[in-house]
């Protein structure tokens, strides 16, 4: 499902609108299983609506000019079903995910950014140059997520220990019911697991390592994008109940698949095997609700991590999507934030400092000496480039069909000259993480195809399925545009990292003759 907004008049007023979305239940079951094995996520598209003269009119209109409008999309916010589900209401500024590339427009740079004293994290990160979006969402008629059944399961971890740990989580949540707390999680054999026993040192496949060897920060964003594209999946959708479980990274590397606090286990234990000062951070975010993000201590200040996507924030950044920081997680010991505002912009993150957080192991209670439920190392497949080529050239052949297939009253020709270039382009933009490329790349079809008015974009996507993709790209409408003269390009690339684990590129163009 998807929403569009277009281009209106300058206004100094914030503009507004509501849009109702018709949703069914999987065959009209509105079942609490049901509805928790709903893989759907809701698409909010972006369209600027432009106008064309298409030239003059026919002898009995005189001198009259046709005009033609277009939507052209810019970008998307795309939430889960089972996020709006589980929260009921979600309201939050949102950032929206804009293509790398977006042919017909150009994107304003800072001139702080290009500054030669700045750090690769400032050059590479563009948080502060997005565009957000204000987002009310919730469901009518309000639908009652199931309860958690945490409390059901058995354990294998000393009882004092266990006692020990319901107190803090009781206190905690006594004296800041509006933060976080977890302890204890519950592993896929149903056992409940202290939450430091996840945390140990892990090694990224070698390729990254060998990729950078004297650049540890550009080897911190490529494990950073290796785990962010490893397809998210809730809970709920994955084990069909409410309670959430926690895997190990091997199980995760072989699942390929998982939820929030996958993603951040894997991503801290990453960076603890590369040197850095890193930690769990248990609290809420938008839209996710409560979550897990990583927390690292830079020379430059402390960093707050979305594993996701990837994506990280200086402390006090105020566009950061997590809200509030509940406690801090390594492999020896649980911090709980007892200070007055909870953001991470008010939050001192010095963890020495008693008044500030709240250690669940100390000398009234000391570690026992927890062994980590963790492998000592991981192991990884072999790229194969043969499956990866096989599934690009599928993935290609069914959108190209679909396309069509979209455009029953018209015919879709495509540009194979312009197919050629996006095909070519897409590999540069795996390797430069999606940065500094467009420019080169613009000029390079205009050269090209200067006869032409192009728009165009690529899409960046993790595989899990061909379904989610063929969702991505028919929710950006480009099939609709119906120019008596538009051609159509179409390029895939999906490049494999070990493990089998996918980044695929779909590269979208419309062409109309000038």
């Amino acid at each position: 499902m998807y929403c569009g907004y277009k281009s209106t008049q300058s206004s100094s007023k914030p503009a507004h609108l509501f849009k109702r979305l018709l949703c069914s239940a999987p065959n009209g079951d509105y079942s609490t299983s049901s509805l928790q094995s709903v893989k759907e996520e809701v698409f909010i598209n972006i369209f600027d609506e432009v106008l064309y003269e298409t030239g003059p009119g026919t002898k009995e209109r005189g001198t009259s000019i046709h005009t033609q409008i277009e939507k052209h999309w810019l970008g998307s916010v795309k939430i889960p079903f089972s996020t709006i589900y589980s929260q009921s209401k979600i309201d939050g500024a949102f950032k929206v995910n804009t293509p790398a590339v977006l042919l017909g427009y150009s994107r304003e740079h800072s001139s702080s950014s290009s500054s030669s004293s700045s750090s690769v994290y400032d050059q590479w990160r563009s948080t502060h140059g997005g565009t957000f979006i204000r987002l009310f969402l919730t469901i009518e008629p309000q639908l009652v997520p199931g309860e958690s059944g945490r409390e059901k399961f058995d354990s294998q971890e000393d009882e004092r220990l266990l006692q020990a740990a319901e107190k803090f989580e009781k206190e905690a949540a006594q004296g800041f019911p509006d933060r976080p707390c977890i302890t204890t999680v519950t592993d896929l054999s149903g056992k409940t697991v202290f939450i430091t026993r996840y945390v140990r040192p892990l090694n990224p496949p070698q390729e990254f390592l060998d990729a950078f060897p004297n650049n540890p920060q550009e080897a911190t964003t490529l494990v950073a994008r290796f785990v962010s594209l490893i397809p998210s999946l809730p809970d709920q959708v994955s084990f069909l109940g409410t309670c959430d479980l926690w895997s190990t990274c091997d199980q995760f590397l072989t699942l390929l698949a998982g939820d929030e606090e996958e993603h951040a286990v894997m991503l801290c234990n990453y960076f603890l095997f590369l040197g850095k000062r890193a930690w769990l951070v248990i609290g809420t975010a938008i839209p996710e609700g409560t979550t897990v993000y990583v927390l690292t201590h830079e020379q430059s200040g402390y960093f707050i991590w979305n594993p996701s996507s990837g994506q990280f924030y200086n402390k006090d950044d105020a566009f950061c999507p997590l809200q509030t920081v509940g406690c801090l997680v390594n492999a020896d010991n649980v911090w709980y934030n007892v200070q007055e505002n909870p953001s991470p912009l008010n939050t001192n993150f010095d963890i020495t400092k008693s008044n500030m957080w709240k250690p669940f192991f100390s000398r009234s209670f000391s570690h026992p000496g927890l062994s980590s439920v963790q492998p000592e190392e991981l192991v990884y497949r072999p790229i194969d480039r043969a499956a990866a080529a096989e599934l690009q050239d599928r993935v290609e052949k069914i959108l190209k069909e679909k396309i069509m297939e979209w455009r029953p009253r018209h015919p879709t020709r495509w540009n194979r000259y312009c197919n050629t270039t996006l095909k070519q382009f897409l590999p540069k933009l795996e390797q430069s993480r999606g940065q500094d490329v467009a420019e080169g790349h613009r000029l390079e079809l205009q050269n090209l195809l200067g006869d032409y008015r192009i728009a165009g974009f690529p899409l960046h996507l993790p595989f899990s399925e061909i379904r989610p993709i063929i969702e991505a790209v028919h929710s950006t409408g480009v099939h609709n545009i119906h120019s008596a003269n538009v051609e159509f390009a179409l390029a895939v690339y999906v490049h494999p990292y070990p493990n089998n684990v996918l980044s695929v590129w779909v590269y979208l163009a419309s062409l109309v003759r000038t």
